[in-house]
């Protein structure tokens, strides 16, 4: 006699069964063309001839010697060219000398709790084993000891690490362009402290050099973000002229951001598009796999900056066989379950509804065994509406009971705490961790202290500087944790 209870937990079960959506098997494309991955020298090289005067030097139809007006440059006469460009880089060079400032106390401490971490795991997996071999400094204790024998210690090597970080070069991370140079900054500086090698891109849409694909598709591949390009900013492979030159230059694109709009004229290829998240990701396989072949590592650490999601309409690339014409087939998320087909790994990842950007992650991760670290730096931190969008975004919230104004119980005190923290750690689909960084303009100026301030405004402005610290040593402590595993 079957049981009641077994009867109706099956039935239950057949309700489950979608037996009206149909499977969509798509691929991941496997190349990107070569001139959409544009190496520092190329960047920079493009960078120096935008601000180099010669390249706007054009012989007039008088025989005399003209300048060539632009769309973006509004000079008159070379004098006026020259003041401009000057102006730029000397206010670059403020920029960037006050970042170094106010980072170096952060910088050094990640290095400790790195060189720390690195240590305490070395000593961990220290191999004491007995040789056979006996120890004639110990025979005289044969009587009451039976470990006579001499030990072989075998100290492992520290795992290699690298870092890839990747940062939204898209028009709404413009307000929020000076927080992330200067995160950026603070990277790199802490990579070139403890030896860490270190590759920076860009990701946009802008500067694809007139490719209308990015990408080399196949019969069958997913088709996102058909336009992406990827600008190397900052590489540990750059000499120290050169790295010194790109902070600089680096800073001037961010100074031309400030107050959330392009503010003076910067190279086309710099300049901000939209955030083509998921090509990015599937371009950055390539990358770090020529990264950890280059740099013999064990370990990757890819770090994504960015201020919101990606782009989650797709297509699929099909070619006809009789008419051996391609066309981007649309592909229906609400009659279809989208399903991607790993070649690589021999497995299916099933998307959930029609958020991509976790799949996509996962894959790539998978494939290489790396680690994604997201940051996002955000400058509506501590708005209610902004934090209830964070709040519920974590999946470990997903169905909590609302109060009587919409609000989630308990999530007053969540934001509470964050807004006292300044960050919140934030479980996201695809990332191994996410930090939510506020980058709301600081009102007090911790340096300026002069010889006329009271003795209370002088504590007042050591006591801000000491609380900002100790905030961002927590969340500096957490990513130090997580990449030294």
């Amino acid at each position: 006699m079957k049981s009641k209870t077994l009867e109706n937990f099956e039935n239950a079960l057949d309700k489950l069964n979608d037996v009206e959506t149909e499977n969509e098997y798509v691929t991941l494309p496997k190349d990107i063309r070569s001139d959409n991955i544009n190496d520092y020298k190329k960047v920079w090289n493009n960078f120096a001839e935008y601000y180099n005067l010669s390249s706007y030097r054009e012989i007039a139809k008088d025989g005399q010697q003209a300048l060539r007006k632009t769309y973006d440059w509004g000079f008159n006469t070379e004098s006026e060219f020259t003041e401009q460009t000057k102006s730029f880089f000397l206010k670059a060079k403020e920029t960037l000398d006050a970042i170094k400032k106010e980072s170096s106390k952060n910088v050094a401490h990640m290095a400790m709790e790195f060189e720390r971490k690195k240590c305490a795991d070395v000593y961990k997996r220290t191999l004491i084993a007995k040789t056979g071999v006996l120890d004639t400094n110990k025979l005289f204790s044969a009587k009451y000891n039976e470990d006579v024998f001499k030990k072989s210690v075998r100290v492992p090597d520290g795992k290699n690490h690298g870092l890839c970080m990747f940062i939204d070069w898209s028009g709404s991370m413009a307000p929020n362009m000076s927080g992330c140079i200067k995160q950026l900054i603070e990277l790199v500086l802490f990579c070139k402290k403890v030896n860490i090698p270190f590759e920076v891109y860009s990701f946009t849409d802008v500067g694809g050099y007139g490719k209308v694909n990015s990408f080399g598709y196949r019969h069958g591949d997913l088709v996102v973000d058909k336009n992406v390009s990827l600008n190397n900013y900052l590489s540990s492979r750059m000499n120290t002229k050169e790295f010194n030159d790109a902070l600089l230059n680096i800073c001037v694109i961010s100074n031309s951001f400030q107050g959330g709009y392009q503010c003076y004229p910067i190279p086309e290829q710099d300049r901000l598009g939209y955030t083509p998240l998921n090509g990015a990701i599937i371009a950055s396989e390539k990358i770090i796999n020529d990264f950890k072949k280059r740099n013999a590592v064990e370990k990757v650490h890819s770090i994504w900056i960015t201020d919101g999601d990606g782009n989650n309409c797709y297509e699929k690339y099909t070619v006809q066989p009789t008419e051996r014409n391609s066309n981007f087939e649309k592909v229906n998320r609400y009659r279809k379950q989208l399903v991607i087909q790993d070649e690589v790994m021999k497995k299916n990842y099933k998307v959930d509804g029609r958020y991509l950007t976790p799949h996509i992650f996962n894959i790539v991760k998978d494939r290489l065994g790396c680690n994604v670290v997201g940051f996002f730096l955000d400058t509506s931190f501590g708005n209610k509406n902004a934090m209830l969008k964070h709040w519920w975004q974590m999946p470990s919230n997903k169905g909590v009971v609302r109060n009587h104004c919409g609000i989630p119980m308990k999530a007053n005190e969540w934001i509470q705490k964050a807004k006292k923290d300044g960050y919140v750690v934030k479980t996201m689909g695809g990332y191994d961790e996410y930090y939510v960084i506020s980058n709301k303009p600081v009102v007090l100026r911790t340096d300026e202290i002069t010889e006329k301030m009271t003795a209370r405004r002088m504590a007042t402005i050591f006591s801000a500087k000491s609380t900002k610290f100790k905030k961002s040593r927590v969340i500096l402590s957490r990513f130090i944790d997580l990449i030294t595993v």
